[in-house]
């Protein structure tokens, strides 16, 4: 869904400069047209625990598994007691007739190879797979590309049945990614059942909407770690060692705020302050448990010399989340201003000496000469008519 979502706004939102990045995503034909995008969110029911054995088997021998490995697994997985255990009381054992061990090594590896052919399924539809989270989606121009993503549809329920899986279809959902006022309605069915729409999707971990706005996301977020930040200066006010603070911090807090920042990237300066204004808040709480005194403001020096935490940075390398912190903006202001002054005060000051140079030039060799006169800096070494390369210093003593 991650990169459905990249080329999304990659075709809404062309880059102010630089190389457009457009012609990455032509080859997604269905985000690169953007009349609207409708996804749909399946929902397997108890995935794991309705792989069917037989089945398996001739997957696995389609692929070319070696015989052997084939028996060890369905040696691994076949005529397996199990029984459960429960405050201290023990049914009765029974033999596993399907599904995989869930909470080993073997068993997401098995249920991959299980559904490795589910995509194959889809001829007009695009589709993102991570595990048993499935999403179609496909451009709607017309009606009838809405009748061509209702055949997949038709065909992934297929699959299901002929695979002995079950689809939880009361939790399908369908989300249109559009910027249209009023955009196309298709409604789309699976097993002669209507799916559900919705604004807002919470797909893996993050909240998507139709305008791809991620606003509800940020509050939802900086909501809930405000609420970690209560809880850890609570319980960590008898702390002394700074390290052990910033320690916590990034592992229950920071970690919070840049999961998956490359997508819900803020591109309003009220949300960028917003996210900064949680790391400002523990900031002041770590100086203050440090030195016992609290501070309203943070120099930008805190950040960017890295004294204490750095700036809030995307998981995709160091770019700063929007191109900078405002703590990083203001200092790079400051540095232009004291830049631009001194360079103020070297003109000023140049102008003064040959404005002094000159006036001796004139007072010792007339106006005459003054048009062949040659003027050097104090730190050129080659005379001038006459006065040698100690006359800045002749002048002033």
């Amino acid at each position: 869904m991650f990169s459905c979502v990249r080329y999304y706004r990659l075709g809404v939102r062309v880059p102010p400069t630089g190389q457009s990045r457009i012609p990455n995503g032509q080859k997604y034909s269905p985000v690169r047209i953007l009349t609207r995008l409708p996804v749909i969110y399946t929902d397997f029911c108890k995935a794991f625990d309705s792989i069917d054995f037989g089945i398996l088997l001739k997957k696995l021998q389609g692929i070319g598994f070696h015989v052997n490995l084939i028996d060890w697994l369905l040696s691994y997985l076949c005529k397996r007691s199990l029984y459960v255990y429960f405050n201290n009381a023990v049914s009765h054992e029974f033999t596993s007739t399907s599904g995989v061990p869930q909470g080993s090594n073997l068993g997401p590896l098995i249920f991959i190879i299980f559904i490795n052919d589910l995509t194959c399924v889809f001829k007009y539809s695009g589709c993102l797979l991570f595990a048993d989270d499935l999403k179609l989606f496909g451009s709607i121009r017309s009606d009838l590309d809405s009748v061509v993503l209702q055949r997949d549809l038709d065909c992934l329920f297929k699959w299901h049945i002929d695979n002995r899986l079950h689809l939880n279809i009361e939790k399908c959902s369908v989300l249109s990614y559009t910027r249209k006022a009023q955009p196309l309605i298709h409604v789309y069915k699976i097993n002669n059942l209507v799916l559900s729409r919705s604004n807002t999707i919470t797909d893996l971990g993050i909240i998507f909407d139709s305008k791809l706005d991620f606003s509800q996301h940020i509050d939802t977020m900086v909501s809930k770690t405000y609420r970690r930040l209560g809880f850890l200066k609570r319980r960590t006010r008898e702390f002394s060692s700074e390290l052990t603070l910033k320690v916590l911090y990034c592992a229950h807090i920071r970690s919070n705020l840049e999961y998956c920042s490359i997508i819900w990237n803020p591109n309003y300066r009220n949300k960028i302050e917003i996210i900064e204004r949680i790391q400002n808040n523990f900031l002041r709480y770590l100086l203050y448990e440090k030195n016992g005194f609290y501070l309203h403001d943070i120099s930008s020096s805190l950040l960017q010399r890295n004294k204490f935490c750095k700036t809030l940075k995307r998981q995709n390398g160091n770019k700063i989340i929007r191109a900078g912190s405002e703590f990083a903006k203001r200092e790079k202001k400051r540095t232009k201003r004291e830049e631009k002054s001194a360079h103020f005060e070297a003109q000023a000051e140049a102008a003064d000496y040959h404005a002094q140079k000159i006036a001796y030039s004139t007072h010792a060799h007339g106006d005459q000469n003054l048009t062949s006169m040659r003027l050097y800096r104090p730190t050129d070494s080659q005379p001038f008519d006459g006065v040698g390369p100690n006359f800045y210093t002749d002048l002033h003593s």
